[in-house]
């Protein structure tokens, strides 16, 4: 039978093993313990087996999940599944009123600039709250030579940056939604050997620099998932997987899934997290007359 009882805190225990006996007993602890373990968690794999246990929870009914709804769409260059899972787990425990339940739309691989200029796609049916949009790495080249000027090579990134931006405007004006717009993850590939730091037209200096040029020009409704930042964090041969990418154009690596995917969920957070006034006033000869230092209390 369920219990209002505290889950079991033996020493030692992980924590999955906790949610795993309180979903087994049906104990209305079960919700409370898995968003600590949702929130806690860095393994991929352990995220994983969290969403499992969070659907089996639903199914079963088990009380005390304060639930919330939050629509997010995404769409990008690459295939989205598992990456939606992960997203998904995440940002349903990063409500800040217990749980989101999260309905997800997941667009069709490297059909985002399809599904957000086509008015009458699923991606404006669904009505998302959110749209997080993965742009392609492969869209995000330059197409002249090293050795063009540095001004030309500007002017070609600050275009293609204004692109996805107008691409992100679009889905915004149409949906009302606010847009999560993931950045380019660095290149991890040699490219030109020491040359690609001396032009910028190298895959690694390009990135770079659209990815600067699309955090100066994001207007409000436009949130950086800074893939750059968190993928220099970890480590760039660490957060791309070749093989997953040719086998199931995967674009980030399993490990690397669980960083944007937390990433997003603070985002999400941020967005409907209520707002904190304060009210700051200068206390002498305005909350009192005088001035304590000079004449006392």
């Amino acid at each position: 039978m369920p219990s209002d009882a505290s889950p079991p805190s033996k020493q030692n225990v992980p924590i999955i093993d906790v949610v795993r006996d309180l979903l087994a007993r049906k104990d209305a602890a079960f919700w409370q313990t898995l968003r600590q373990a949702t929130q806690a968690a860095t393994d991929f794999s352990e995220v994983m087996t969290l969403a499992t246990m969070r659907k089996k929870g639903d199914r079963a009914a088990i009380p005390g999940k304060s639930e919330h709804p939050l629509k997010l769409a995404l769409v990008g260059g690459c295939s989205l599944y598992p990456l939606h899972e992960v997203v998904q787990q995440l940002v349903s425990a990063a409500c800040p009123f217990g749980w989101w339940n999260v309905d997800v739309h997941v667009g069709d691989f490297d059909n985002y600039m399809s599904e957000i200029l086509d008015a009458e796609s699923g991606l404006y049916a669904f009505k998302p709250d959110i749209v997080f949009v993965v742009p392609s790495n492969k869209r995000c080249r330059y197409m002249g030579a090293l050795t063009d000027a540095r001004e030309k090579q500007q002017a070609q990134a600050a275009n293609d940056a204004q692109e996805l931006l107008d691409l992100c405007r679009t889905a915004h004006e149409r949906s009302g939604a606010e847009v999560v717009l993931s950045n380019y993850m660095p290149s991890a590939d040699s490219d030109p050997g020491p040359y690609r730091v001396r032009t910028l037209g190298s895959d690694w200096s390009y990135r770079k620099l659209v990815n600067l040029e699309l955090g100066l020009r994001a207007p409000s409704y436009v949130h950086i998932c800074d893939v750059e930042f968190l993928a220099s964090r970890r480590g760039t041969q660490s957060c791309f997987d070749a093989r997953a990418w040719f086998e199931t154009k995967q674009l980030y690596s399993s490990a690397f899934s669980v960083d944007v995917a937390r990433a997003v969920a603070s985002i999400a957070r941020s967005l409907h997290k209520p707002s904190k006034k304060v009210l700051a006033l200068d206390l002498d000869n305005t909350m009192w007359g005088g001035i304590i230092g000079d004449d006392g209390m």
